[in-house]
């Protein structure tokens, strides 16, 4: 059997474990792609669209629906290359695991992440495991993750703080990534069999 997983697939998972009011078919939803975007979703896909190709200044934006204002001073260095794609193959408990994801920026042994988030928490970031997969798919050494930490009123998007997070590859690192492939894959068998292909 094979299967292809995006790395968020991992972290939705996580997710669905701490959060008792989501539904396994909510979590089939997002692991088959059949369910809507919420509101932040639809934030955040806009303003990771802004600086995609970002002006050279930003105060204010429309994108998507959305008004976003930066009101902080902020100088946000975008890497050269953005918006790359790689994968890696696993081979868990008989399945082959194809890992997928685009990372918003890679600059050297580098990846970078855009989070817009309303309710900044560092420890949502460093227990993630999505700096972990990216690490390892890329195989880069460093992880930083850029946050933008706005308030919503309405379709306006006020962007008051830009912070960065660091994260490092350590020694065991691809053994935990396997550890929440694993733990996903249990799911997906029991509750998601469609997503697994007969080699």
């Amino acid at each position: 059997m094979k299967i292809t997983l995006h790395v968020t697939d991992i972290d939705s998972y996580v997710w669905f474990r701490r959060i008792e009011s989501m539904t396994v078919e909510e979590m089939r939803g997002r692991l088959l792609r059949t369910a809507p975007a919420n509101d932040q979703m639809r934030m955040g896909t806009a303003w990771h669209s802004i600086l995609e190709d970002p002006p050279e200044e930003i105060d204010e934006i429309e994108r998507d629906g959305f008004t976003f204002n930066v009101a902080c001073d902020a100088e946000i260095v975008l890497p050269q290359i953005r918006e790359v794609r790689a994968c890696e193959n696993y081979f868990i408990d008989g399945v082959e695991i194809r890992l997928t994801g685009k990372c918003d920026g890679a600059s050297g042994n580098k990846i970078t992440d855009h989070k817009l988030t309303f309710k900044p928490n560092p420890t949502t970031y460093t227990t993630a495991y999505q700096w972990r997969a990216y690490l390892d798919i890329f195989n880069a050494d460093v992880f930083e993750y850029i946050i933008y930490s706005a308030r919503k009123k309405k379709d306006i998007v006020t962007i008051h703080d830009v912070s960065t997070m660091r994260m490092y590859r350590y020694p065991g690192m691809e053994s935990d990534l396997k550890v929440g492939i694993f733990e996903l894959l249990q799911f997906i068998k029991a509750y998601v069999p469609e997503k697994l292909e007969t080699a």
